[in-house]
């Protein structure tokens, strides 16, 4: 005998269709971040990570978290530029290094929750950030035609210079006891305008309105130091957007071709050859 025959249950085909698709779209959509995390040139997503640390940095207050609530985000930060622009192993491995040190200097900075340890760690990200501007450069002049990824790296190159000197700023404001004792007068403060502990957005405004020149004058520095570090920002900001960006744009989706010079041999008579050729009209 047969046992109780049981009952099939059948799903409708629009049903499966429509899950299988939705599996498909988020596979595609992981698939895609892998991707572009993984590829050369992805200035588009480091500008995107530039955002965050930007918007980061205007939300974080002054405190024994600022080593993990803004380390940790510019420590991927760097370790994308440096990935995407095809940098070294060796200078990979050694911002690994750096990365390691910054994240446990500001956990340790949490438990212990002091001044100095904030200023040691805005050092440490500066040292940490400050190479990446150049490994993004170098990627974009090898670019033998001016792309949108191009262009974008450069606006990368900006970005990152302004959050540089804003985490330089804080960090040479909060590690100025180590300078002057504790606590410091009033004079010795990075900044001329009261309270004497700013927060961070304080500097991040700074920072950027020295970097375009704006100027509006209600956050000055104060001492010699805070006016050498301001003022090599400022030349920093205009050279870069009068040589390089200006430039990048003018030649987009243009062709670069690098000069290349050849002696004539001996069966070539002077004046002819590739260079010769390139200069008739």
């Amino acid at each position: 005998m047969r046992g109780p025959e049981r009952k099939r249950t059948t799903i409708p085909l629009p049903t499966v269709r429509a899950g299988v698709g939705q599996t498909l779209d988020r596979f595609e959509h992981v698939t895609m971040a892998r991707t572009m995390a993984r590829a050369s040139d992805s200035f588009g997503l480091l500008l995107v990570l530039l955002l965050v640390d930007y918007s980061l940095l205007s939300l974080v207050g002054t405190g024994r978290w600022f080593g993990i609530a803004v380390g940790i985000p510019l420590s991927l930060t760097v370790l994308l530029a440096l990935h995407t622009s095809h940098a070294r192993r060796r200078h990979q491995r050694l911002a690994v290094v750096a990365v390691v040190c910054s994240i446990s200097a500001g956990g340790i900075n949490a438990v212990v929750g002091s001044q100095i340890g904030e200023g040691v760690i805005g050092i440490l990200l500066t040292i940490l950030l400050v190479v990446t501007p150049f490994t993004v450069l170098r990627r974009i002049l090898g670019h033998r035609t001016v792309t949108v990824e191009t262009i974008l790296g450069a606006i990368c190159i900006y970005m990152l210079i302004g959050i540089v000197f804003t985490v330089l700023f804080y960090g040479i404001s909060r590690s100025l006891p180590l300078f002057y004792g504790s606590p410091v007068p009033s004079i010795h403060w990075f900044l001329a305008q009261p309270p004497a502990q700013h927060p961070p957005a304080t500097y991040l405004y700074l920072s950027f309105v020295t970097l375009t020149t704006v100027g509006f004058g209600d956050i000055t520095p104060l001492n010699e130091l805070a006016r050498s570090v301001v003022v090599l920002e400022a030349i920093i900001g205009q050279i870069f957007l009068v040589t390089l960006v200006s430039r990048m744009v003018a030649l987009y989706g243009q062709e670069r071709q690098p000069v290349t010079t050849r002696r004539p041999t001996d069966s070539e008579p002077a004046g002819s050859g590739p260079s010769a050729q390139a200069t008739d009209p």
